[in-house]
Parts: C-alpha cells; structure tokens; sequence
C-alpha cells in the first residue's frame, strides 16, 4: 500500500509551481519598485509595492520549507525507480596489467593491502580519495565485497570523501554474478543520492567483475553525466581502460 506521506507527483508539480510562482513575483514586485523609484514615481507608491513584496517572499520561503522534505523524499524515490531499470554496462580490454600499471604511471601510492590510493580534483565533491584495487574472485560476489571492505578497514582512514574502486576477476563470470552485483550496487548508489539530497557527507564503493578471458568489465554506473562518486569511479574506470 502506498505511504499517505508520500505526495503523488501531480502534488510536486503543484508544489513547485506555487514555490516558483510566488518567488516569481516577490522578485517582480520588488523589480517594479526599483524601476518606479529610478523614473521619480511618487515615493509612498514605490514603497508600498517594495513592501508588498516581502510577506509574499516569507510566504514562499515558508510554505518552500514546510514542504521541501515530501519533494526531496518523491525526487529521490523517482530517481531510486529509475536505478532499478539501469543495466549494468560493459566496458572492453580489462585486466590486472593495464590497472596497475595505470597507477603506476598517474603516481597513485601503494599503500597497506595493495590498495592504490590518490587524492583527485572533483567538479562536484572537491575532491574525491579514490582507492583502487584488483583482486581475485572467490565465492558470491557479495562475501567478496564484505571481505575486500573489511581489508581496506576504511573506519581507520582520516581520509574524507573516499571512494573504493574493487575489480573482481574471475575466469568465468555468470548471470548469477551479474544479478548479485546489480543487486548490491543499487543501495550503494541508492544512499549516495540520499546523502546528496540532504546535504551529508559520505564515501562510497565501486565494485566491477572482470573476465579474465574476454577482458570485459562490467559495473553498475548510475549515469555517465551524474555527480555521484559511483558516476566518478565508473568514468575512471573508463580512463583507465581506454
């Protein structure tokens, strides 16, 4: 049964509307006053509407507050729909070799548990303390990822903002694999929106299977144009292996 709390999406547009419509003309209002004070209109006329601007601003901001939280909640739950539908993408020509000698090059430190770590301008998080690692498949791909978290130990890292980069390889990767890494993807990503939304800081994990035989990558990747770490670590991902 649908949440009563959760407004319907006739109510969003009705809300942002109202929101838009009210900021809209509060601006206006107090627009008109500036052009009517410039020209020499009589005083008392311009003030009275620079005046009238303002409970109708202190509406909006209200009524913009009162309701933000129901807006935030239907926009991430739209966004969160949309996850569910993304397929996983396939990228060509990976391996152990090509990653690590990438970090190599680009000057990344190899730190405690062959982890790779640089610390990288972001456009939209500042920056982002990618961690990347290559290691070997062995079980679920969900007893894999416990394993490899509880490796990195990243509760003792001062770091802030830190992104895993976990490539699984495998010489034989099966649609059970690909169900379970699109299965564990999703609340990652799911929170990373979530934490966006409400403005908190957090870190993320991008985890990858690779064949080791047809050199394919597969990841669960948001969206190429997203400001999500999971979007920044699957488009390094793609330098790394172009």
């Amino acid at each position: 049964m649908k949440n009563k709390k959760e407004i319907t999406k006739k109510e969003y547009i009705l809300y942002f509307v109202i929101v838009s419509c009210v900021m809209a003309l509060a601006i206006a209002l107090l627009a008109v006053a500036a052009i009517l004070q410039k020209i020499g209109v009589n005083n008392v006329v311009y003030t009275v509407i620079g005046l009238s601007s303002f409970p109708i601003l202190i509406f909006g901001v209200v009524f913009a507050v009162l309701k933000l939280g129901k807006m935030q909640k239907y926009g991430l739950n739209q966004k969160v729909e949309k996850l569910e539908k993304t397929e996983l993408i396939c990228l060509d020509g990976a391996s152990k070799t090509k990653i690590i000698d990438y970090c190599e090059r680009k000057k990344y430190n190899l730190i405690e548990n062959k982890y790779y770590h640089k610390r990288r301008f972001s456009l939209f998080n500042d920056y982002i303390n990618y961690f990347i690692r290559c290691a070997d498949k062995d079980g679920r791909v969900g007893e894999c990822l416990k394993r490899e978290i509880d490796l990195f130990d990243g509760d003792n890292r001062n770091e802030k903002h830190k992104c895993l980069l976990i490539v699984l390889f495998s010489d034989q990767i099966t649609k059970e694999d690909l169900s379970d890494l699109k299965e564990l993807s999703l609340p990652i990503v799911a929170h990373e929106l979530y934490a966006k939304t409400v403005g908190v800081g957090y870190d993320s994990v991008v985890v990858a299977l690779a064949d080791d035989n047809s050199g394919k990558l597969y990841a669960f990747n948001e969206h190429k144009h997203s400001s999500t770490m999971n979007s920044s670590g699957v488009n390094l991902l793609r330098r790394i292996l172009n």
